[in-house]
């Protein structure tokens, strides 16, 4: 398995170019800022995933735009296991995202249980459920307690982070968190907002 952390994971220049497009239609629209979802867990892996390009990168795009476009990071403070339970109560649709870097494609698969369930949810893509990315959504996901829509879908193991064990403990001793529960919602949201970093 390759992690976050490996080379053979990075995709040259993404978040640059992405964000590039971001602003540029941001003008467009005449919109004052682009939300960046860039994450604590990544910041170490990833040269533009860093606090620091954060902020260069909103230097840039303010001094290069007519109408001084900021960069603003959404959840820099957040480990990924905060954006599953956050984005949980949130209502986020987990089901219509994806982490994969090897999907395959529904049309050459022979899994017909697996085929079904993609089509169902809409995908045209099975995530492969090994590759790095893969393997940290599956872990945030135990990690906050929380199904993972895509956990039957998955087309192979994951290797087993340190943690594992630990994490599959906690969901035996506690179960899984209810995520329709109102209360739980409420609490989690007024739980994170401290950690959040939006300005509006």
């Amino acid at each position: 398995m390759h992690s976050a952390e490996s080379p053979t994971e990075w995709v040259t220049m993404r978040n640059t170019i992405l964000s590039s497009i971001s602003a540029g239609l941001a003008e467009t629209y005449g919109a004052s800022a682009i939300l960046t979802g860039c994450n604590m867990e990544e910041e170490s892996a990833y040269p533009d995933n860093s606090i620091t390009w954060i902020h260069a990168f909103s230097n840039m795009v303010q001094h290069g735009s007519l109408h001084g476009i900021k960069m603003i990071p959404v959840d820099s403070h957040l480990m990924k296991k905060d954006i599953i339970t956050l984005g949980s109560a949130l209502g986020v649709p987990f089901q219509h995202t994806t982490s994969c870097y090897d999907p395959i494609d529904v049309n050459s698969s022979t899994d017909k249980m697996r085929i079904t369930q993609a089509k169902a949810l809409g995908l045209t893509h099975i995530p492969c459920g090994s590759c790095g990315c893969c393997c940290l959504r599956r872990h945030a996901f135990l990690a906050a307690r929380i199904r993972d829509p895509y956990e039957s879908l998955y087309m192979y193991d994951m290797e087993k982070f340190s943690s594992y064990d630990y994490f599959m403990s906690q969901i035996e001793q506690h179960g899984y968190i209810d995520i329709t529960d109102e209360t739980w919602k409420k609490n989690t949201i007024e739980k994170y907002k401290q950690r959040i970093e939006v300005l509006v």
